[in-house]
């Protein structure tokens, strides 16, 4: 952890809150950090944004919350039971859309959310998360999506049948909000956006995957190496920007039985999942094994960009970045100056749901990608007047 960054005492005690369980050494720092009476208000502000409020009230639980202020102790034991009645509500309404689904036939994995909090936590209530992702196949799109709108769910874009074929053909998700109860619902029909280039096998996934026990009741999960890459990959869409997606690799890795060599043995998602693992063992390290962590230190590209992440999070002022920001870190994510020229130039003429809420061209691809660019223009680059 030295290595990459200096954290400060609040974020240090965060970062033991990531370790799926603490050794003597650990346990005697975590002592030490509250002995020395962190700044409280900074501590709950950065568990808060990270995502880490679940896991911060289980460290502090287990130190019978010595050294714990009574006024903060209530903040923090109050707001983890309003997150796990939460978690508790939307895990029955995963088991609703399932069921859903299962009626008309239709397969769909659940994936992170609380399968992933009953999979690598062992516990619901930690693990935060603010919607439900399902895998589905890219041909059971317009069905999927037809009987989430009509049990009440508004989807981001209105489509009909034949849009919804030229949806699924060039975008990889669709979230939908319940307009009774305020669910938010994902479906994904692929690990990371149609501009990264990655390929997906529902089928496979679906072959591969595992039975799962979610508040006593069976549920399928994908396989444990599927999850694990997921996490990865899904962890560098989002530029690493929440402790608890470390957290995630941390308690995953530490729960799930992985093939490690098979982990970042793909050469087009290589360097995006060695940045991940390396930025996992720097600062929750015990669960990688040194084998792993020795290829992905073999890749310049990802030591970089786990330098470059580790920094992002342990700032102590959030560092919003834009879409250039963004398009550079998913550029070294690339292999070679191909890949990443690639890449960029599916970044720019790929289009995304946001170009679907401007326009509407049903079965006209090219339209999409031709607006696109100047989309972006507008919305990043021209800077309105006073």
């Amino acid at each position: 952890m030295a290595a990459l960054i200096k954290p400060s005492p609040e974020f240090e005690l965060l970062l033991l809150c990531c370790r799926a369980k603490l050794h003597a050494p650990h346990d005697a720092r975590l002592a030490a950090l509250l002995r020395a009476a962190p700044d409280w208000d900074l501590l709950l502000r950065l568990a808060r944004r990270h995502g880490m409020v679940p896991l911060l009230h289980r460290r502090l639980e287990e130190q019978a919350w010595r050294g714990v202020p009574q006024d903060v102790g209530r903040s923090i034991k109050t707001a983890y039971r309003a997150h796990l009645i939460r978690n508790l509500e939307m895990t029955k309404q995963l088991f609703l859309l399932l069921d859903l689904l299962a009626r008309r036939s239709l397969r769909a994995l659940p994936v992170k959310g609380p399968v992933l909090a009953a999979q690598a936590f062992g516990d619901v209530g930690l693990r935060a998360f603010a919607d439900l992702d399902l895998l589905i196949a890219p041909e059971d799109f317009w069905e999927c999506y037809r009987l989430l709108r009509d049990a009440g769910f508004v989807p981001e874009v209105e489509l009909g049948q034949r849009a919804a074929l030229t949806y699924a053909a060039q975008e990889a998700a669709m979230g939908f909000v319940n307009k009774g109860n305020g669910t938010a619902v994902e479906l994904h029909w692929n690990f990371l956006p149609r501009c990264f280039g990655l390929r997906y096998d529902f089928d496979a996934r679906w072959d591969a995957r595992r039975p799962v026990n979610l508040e006593r009741r069976p549920a399928a999960a994908m396989s444990d190496d599927d999850t694990f890459r997921h996490l990865l990959l899904h962890g560098f869409k989002h530029g690493w920007d929440r402790l608890s997606l470390v957290a995630d690799i941390a308690q995953a890795g530490a729960a799930l039985r992985i093939d490690w060599d098979a982990i970042g043995s793909d050469h087009q998602s290589g360097t995006m999942i060695n940045a991940g693992l390396l930025l996992a063992d720097a600062l929750a390290g015990g669960v990688i094994p040194g084998g792993a962590i020795e290829r992905a230190g073999r890749d310049r590209s990802a030591r970089r960009l786990a330098a470059s992440f580790a920094r992002h999070l342990a700032a102590r002022q959030a560092e919003a970045r834009g879409i250039g920001a963004l398009g550079r870190i998913y550029a070294a994510g690339q292999r070679g100056f191909a890949g990443r020229a690639t890449f960029l130039w599916r970044l720019v003429f790929t289009p995304t749901v946001e170009d679907w809420k401007r326009r509407r061209f049903p079965n006209a691809f090219w339209r999409y990608a031709a607006l696109r660019p100047w989309r972006l223009l507008a919305d990043h680059a021209v800077t309105p007047g006073p």
